[in-house]
């Protein structure tokens, strides 16, 4: 082999090897605006391969600024940016890598209401919050310690129920008192407002006075009991509802949460269905 032949299989080596590279390289991007009106966002950038990376621009739409920055295998950055928000502007923020890589975060709209993030995938397909469905459960004076709620006794009396509820997105959220859940049966509704707690074998309730934040991410369990916002007096009391067995020969019924919460600001409503239950 010549030397002109050994400089073409290097050659040849060293691009394969970038391009090797190229393709294992993978950045996280994630922008969130400090607050609501805010010129400020924070960027967290999170390496998540085993490749040392090179950031050397960082794209706000189509304007950029160079960097320098090196992220070591597996680690994470968070830096601010800046910006003069426009209304009803939508933002997209890229990051270049050196390997010639760019990553993308999710997109900004700033509107009347400030900044809002475009809901990613997940959000779209289930809503701002996700309901475990498996997770309904109840208690009672009976069996004060929660039990799966699929089929409930009609004998109990000093009912609560109890979901657990994720914030899908990336903003905290805090959940309002007009929260209820539906009992679903032929012709007619029952209604549980959202509680803080019920407590046995007192049989108290203790109003929803302190709202809930919910933090991204963050998973947390919703008690209902109340016949009013805020309440203290029980829905399923001394005996069932009458009207959980009226005209309801099947003893069935299918629950419906319906969460009202405050996002950026603002109040939205979102509905979701649980379980069914059976009377025994």
């Amino acid at each position: 082999m010549n030397q002109a032949d050994t400089i073409y299989d290097q050659k040849m080596f060293e691009m394969k090897r970038l391009d090797d590279e190229r393709g294992r390289e993978s950045l996280v991007v994630d922008v969130s605006p400090i607050s609501q009106y805010s010129t400020t966002l924070n960027m967290t950038v999170s390496n998540d391969c085993v490749l040392v990376v090179k950031m050397v621009r960082i794209w706000i739409n189509d304007t950029y600024s160079t960097a320098d920055v090196i992220m070591q295998s597996m680690s994470v950055l968070s830096m601010n940016l800046t910006v003069v928000p426009s209304l009803n502007c939508t933002y997209t923020i890229r990051v270049a890598t050196e390997r010639g890589n760019v990553f993308t975060a999710e997109p900004l709209f700033y509107g009347q209401d400030g900044w809002v993030m475009e809901p990613p995938p997940e959000v779209h397909d289930t809503g701002v919050f996700r309901l475990d469905w498996f997770y309904f459960k109840y208690t009672s004076y009976q069996i004060p310690s929660r039990t799966d709620a699929n089929t409930i006794p009609s004998s109990s009396t000093y009912v609560a129920v109890y979901f657990q509820v994720t914030n899908n997105w990336i903003y905290p959220m805090r959940i309002k008192a007009e929260t209820f859940i539906t009992w679903i049966v032929p012709y007619i509704e029952v209604t549980m407002s959202i509680v803080d707690h019920v407590t046995y074998p007192a049989r108290t309730i203790t109003a929803y006075t302190n709202e809930k934040i919910v933090q991204p991410g963050e998973t947390v369990e919703l008690v209902f009991a109340a016949t009013t916002r805020r309440g203290t007096s029980w829905v399923w009391g001394s005996s069932i509802p009458s009207n959980l067995l009226t005209q309801n020969p099947s003893r069935t019924a299918y629950v419906q949460l319906t969460l009202f919460y405050v996002l950026l600001g603002k109040t939205y409503c979102q509905t979701m269905t649980a379980q069914g239950t059976y009377f025994s």
